[in-house]
């Protein structure tokens, strides 16, 4: 009997030699490949803030702080030094979501820009955020995604080529797929 990697060896030569010449796709296939998946070619939200902060827990937090922070006093008064810019520049939401944990992160792009908020516990510690400003995903400009379109279409397609090459051959021969192929087999 052979052993699983000459039969994987034989299974990945065979499909490369099933693999078509794909032509080159339209524009108007790309758009609709986008279309069908259009969260990947999508920049995420971003969010800019100032914030006070304190790395403990509530008992150094004073207690009328949104208050004061609302009503106009200094915010360089209050809070401690943590490792978070101050202000915080413009931040995809993936990238805040690591630094102050999902749930923070999620919390703050339901602000309004302007007012003092809090507070807001995150992986970093206790939070009270004014908005800067923030902005929606938005989508990629189509240049930009368009090689990355091209090479997702042009895979799909030999996949589905592929595939259907297996299926025709499959009614006239024994095919035995390891266990580790049975996946990626119609």
């Amino acid at each position: 009997t052979e052993s699983l990697p000459v039969r994987e060896l034989m299974i990945q030569m065979l499909r490369r030699e099933l693999e078509p010449v794909v032509p080159e796709p339209t524009d108007d296939q790309l758009r609709a490949l986008r279309k069908e998946s259009a969260g990947s070619y999508r920049f995420p939200p971003r969010i800019s803030f100032e914030h006070v902060s304190y790395p403990g827990n509530f008992s150094q937090v004073p207690s009328d702080l949104l208050d004061r922070l609302n009503n106009g006093e200094d915010p360089k008064l209050f809070g401690r030094r943590i490792q978070l810019a101050n202000p915080l520049p413009l931040t995809y939401k993936p990238h805040l979501d690591n630094v102050l944990g999902k749930g923070a992160s999620d919390f703050l792009f339901r602000f309004k820009p302007g007012q003092w908020y809090g507070p807001v516990k995150s992986l970093r510690g206790i939070h009270f955020v004014r908005i800067l400003s923030k902005s929606g995903a938005k989508d990629m400009p189509f240049a930009q995604v368009r090689e990355t379109l091209k090479s997702n279409w042009e895979r799909e397609q030999k996949l589905k080529a592929v595939n259907a090459a297996v299926r025709r051959m499959a009614s006239a021969y024994r095919i035995i797929v390891p266990k580790a192929y049975e996946g990626a087999l119609p």
